[in-house]
């Protein structure tokens, strides 16, 4: 006889007076057709609780009135778990500030269920030239990778977690020495760079402090990730190889690993050392680094990283080195590194449907 286990939902919403919460799913006692009420706590947490003895994972929505259905997919839960769940009913749409505290401006996207749901608090991705990733006025050449557009689409189909994104603005002429992680003294004839950890300081120390005290974040490495293109998926993977104690995820678009004659790959391959990250690479195909970026990608797997579990590599075909190919592409590292119901579950599932597109081999 198969043995009974206990399944718990925590539903962290404030309805407010005269509204309840309910429950459907795939699984007796729940349905699709009817809702069950969860019970009100203290704190606005309802909960619903039953028994099953019945193996595998069950599907399980969230109502507003057992009428109005939560964003975004399914959730699941597996018999014997109890899980903090922080619904959405009424925005599909983000918003965006913008933050003039330090000497570059940096405009931060918010969620849909950010000015909805107040006891909820989110994952952050910081993400560099962030001039670039959401209005055309301070872009460059007016050309966005339209960041804010890509994550309330999957945020709308269920296909990814909510998550705030950070946008720091590159600081005009000093942009390559902060994102380069050593000095160059071949470059141009004259030498440069070399600034990276001094970039590094000052996101870590001034502005991931900022976000985490003004904003409803959960600071935690488990939860921070980075994303840059070019230079900035060079300083990008990096940093997070370099603090993992901030950082627990990286992506890294068309990077420029031929800096300084590949100097972080060699340093890569000198460290013979495993950083527990998940590490997002591609690169397009007319002239966009394409061999400094695979030599990378091998260079990650003899460290033991595991293609297509923490280690994911992607090859645009005909993407050349522009915004616009990263704002095309933009949606597979988000994705990838937030994946739906990640964020709460207790152990963060792998969304291998986020790799569909045509990836090239290690081989």
């Amino acid at each position: 006889m198969a043995r009974t286990q206990r399944c718990e939902l925590r539903i962290h919403y404030n309805t407010g007076w005269d509204h309840r919460i309910t429950v459907r799913g795939d699984r007796f006692p729940l349905n699709w057709e009817s809702g069950v009420d969860a019970a009100w706590g203290e704190g606005n947490v309802w909960t619903y609780t039953w028994e099953t003895d019945q193996p595998g994972a069950i599907a399980f929505k969230i109502l507003f009135d057992d009428d109005v259905w939560a964003h975004g997919s399914n959730g699941f839960i597996r018999p014997g778990e109890s899980l903090d769940v922080y619904p959405y009913f009424f925005h599909t749409a983000g918003s965006i500030d913008h933050v003039h505290h330090f000497d570059t401006p940096i405009h931060i996207y918010k969620p849909p269920s950010y000015e909805e749901n107040y006891d909820k608090a989110y994952p952050v991705i910081y993400i560099h030239d962030g001039q670039n990733l959401f209005d055309p006025e301070f872009a460059f050449r007016g050309q966005t990778w339209s960041v804010d557009q890509a994550l309330n689409r999957m945020l709308g189909e269920g296909l990814m977690d909510e998550v705030i994104a950070v946008g720091v603005f590159n600081r005009g002429a000093g942009r390559l020495n902060d994102y380069t992680p050593s000095y160059d003294p071949n470059f141009l004839g004259v030498g440069a760079g070399g600034g990276a950890g001094q970039y590094a300081d000052f996101l870590i120390n001034e502005i991931k402090p900022f976000i985490d005290t003004h904003y409803r974040t959960l600071p935690q490495p488990r939860h921070t990730g980075l994303m840059g293109a070019s230079l900035g998926g060079l300083v990008s993977l990096y940093m997070a190889r370099r603090w993992p104690f901030v950082f627990s995820k990286v992506a890294s678009l068309s990077s420029s690993f031929w800096w300084n004659n590949r100097n972080l790959l060699q340093d890569v391959v000198r460290s013979n050392k495993y950083v527990p990250l998940k590490i997002y690479l591609d690169v397009g195909t007319q002239n966009d680094g394409l061999p400094e970026t695979r030599a990378m990608y091998q260079a990650l797997i003899q460290l033991g990283y595991r293609p297509g579990t923490d280690l994911f590599y992607f090859v645009a075909q005909q993407h050349a080195h522009s915004e616009a190919f990263w704002g095309a592409r933009v949606h597979l590292p988000l994705r990838l590194l937030f994946p739906a119901w990640s964020t709460h579950a207790p152990e963060p599932p792998f969304d291998a449907v986020a790799m569909e597109e045509t990836v090239e081999s290690a081989s």
